[in-house]
């Protein structure tokens, strides 16, 4: 009741808090950005039919406080004013400071009629969607005040949809990538309203994504490894194994001044960055640099959450249904396979909150031709205290972190000492705590 309270009257939290809820029926990441010092996170917001962007704040990416909408949906019961997927941008206002700017598809409340989609939104088949500013972003430092503008305009559009955040392409021109069939189209503004847009690639990217294919330059290197920064850019790409929006990437090479135009090349085979059980449309982080007001200039990490669509089976009500996974930390790491690999980790604002262990063991040998093996506490005491304090938080309702770190280290004395690949597995089927989350 006391967390319902403080939800619903919009005061932070009173504990921090890991988990931040999602609606009942959806929870699609929409944006994750830093703007003063302050963090928003936006997100698909309420019942069907009537889904709007909600919008969390915090300083410290732990303590967050529910407020208005950003955007609310339009009065509708078939879907035709709803928002839905988008994205946000930094552009340069008028003071030439970075202003945040939202790119939403669906009606989103400015529908203006039609039967050919576009957007996600039924126009003439080349309007759909809004755009929206903060009114007051100098003044209002929780962005509280938006305002709307739209339908928007993307010639050629073919039922495209998810705008990507906006970047610079070749000669200075505003470009963003959104889904088009099975692959991703990039998109040329046609003026400096940002509300005018053509087809200008139909397979700019090869393999459909969700959001714009969460286009975004290459995360900085894991901690104490320089170099090996081969590709420029990643973007999220579907897989049949996995499915829509699950979070899955691609590294690439942008080529704005390509021959023939702007290329993206040498691909890389789409890998995980979590196996959690169903984590999905999610989104990565924006930070608005040159902003003075804030600590934004020194924050250039990539932050990636998403949404755990299956806590809906967990709780029945709209209040606390739906859950979203903890924030991390994507970074690159060349020593990893043939070119490199996306790795991700607890946010360093995660780890300064670490307690005391629960337990832990070490000098466990396993040899290879015993794979695959389960490894566990050797005290029995040990392992069934950590049991009772899983069922103890399960029985009480509570939202559990487990957290595993494992460490493998070959023997010395293997021949060549060369590198060895091991495949870790959280066995967690005798709990139902564990049923859902990250890996």
């Amino acid at each position: 009741e006391r967390e319902i309270h403080h939800r619903n009257s919009y005061h932070p939290a009173p504990t921090p808090t890991w988990h931040l809820t999602a609606r009942c029926a959806a929870g699609d990441v929409n944006a994750l950005f830093q703007y003063k010092g302050i963090w928003h996170l936006m997100q698909q917001w309420g019942p069907n039919a009537l889904t709007s962007i909600g919008h969390s704040v915090s300083r410290d990416l732990l303590r967050w406080r529910r407020i208005k909408n950003a955007l609310s949906a339009g009065n509708t019961t078939n879907g035709t004013q709803e928002c839905y997927d988008g994205s946000v941008s930094f552009v340069t206002g008028k003071d030439g400071m970075p202003v945040p700017m939202l790119m939403i598809d669906g009606g989103c409340g400015k529908f203006s009629g039609g039967n050919i989609s576009c957007m996600e939104s039924l126009g003439n088949g080349s309007t759909g969607g809004v755009t929206a500013w903060p009114e007051h972003p100098h003044t209002d430092p929780l962005l509280l005040r938006w305002k709307r503008a739209g339908p928007m305009v993307f010639l050629g559009c073919n039922m495209a949809s998810g705008p990507s955040p906006i970047f610079e392409g070749a000669h200075g021109k505003h470009e963003l990538i959104a889904i088009y069939g099975e692959a991703e189209g990039r998109f040329e503004a046609t003026d400096d309203t940002l509300k005018h847009w053509r087809l200008a690639d139909p397979s700019f990217l090869p393999t459909r994504g969700g959001g714009g294919g969460l286009w975004r330059k290459l995360p900085i290197n894991v901690d104490g490894v320089e170099g090996g920064r081969w590709a420029t850019h990643i973007f999220q790409a579907n897989t049949p194994e996995l499915g829509d929006g699950r979070a899955t990437f691609q590294m690439a090479v942008f080529n704005p001044r390509a021959s023939g135009g702007m290329k993206v090349e040498n691909i890389t085979p789409p890998l995980p960055v979590d196996m959690g059980k169903d984590v999905a449309y999610g989104q990565l982080s924006l930070v608005a640099r040159g902003d003075s007001n804030g600590p934004n200039d020194v924050d250039n990490r990539t932050i990636h959450v998403s949404w755990l669509i299956d806590w809906a089976n967990f709780r029945p009500d709209c209040i606390t249904s739906g859950q979203l996974t903890s924030f991390r930390d994507l970074r690159f790491d060349p020593r990893l396979g043939e070119r490199g690999a996306l790795v991700e980790n607890p946010i360093e604002e995660y780890i300064a909150l670490r307690g005391r262990q629960l337990f832990s063991f070490s000098n466990r040998s396993v040899p290879l031709t015993n794979f695959p093996a389960v490894l566990t506490p050797k005290d029995e005491a040990t392992r069934r205290r950590g049991v009772r304090l899983v069922e103890m938080m399960r029985n009480a309702g509570t939202v559990v972190d487990i957290e595993l770190s494992i460490a493998l280290e070959p023997e010395s004395s293997r021949e060549g000492g060369a590198a060895e690949v091991y495949s870790l597995g959280f066995r967690c089927e005798t709990s139902h705590s564990c049923k859902n989350g990250t890996l």
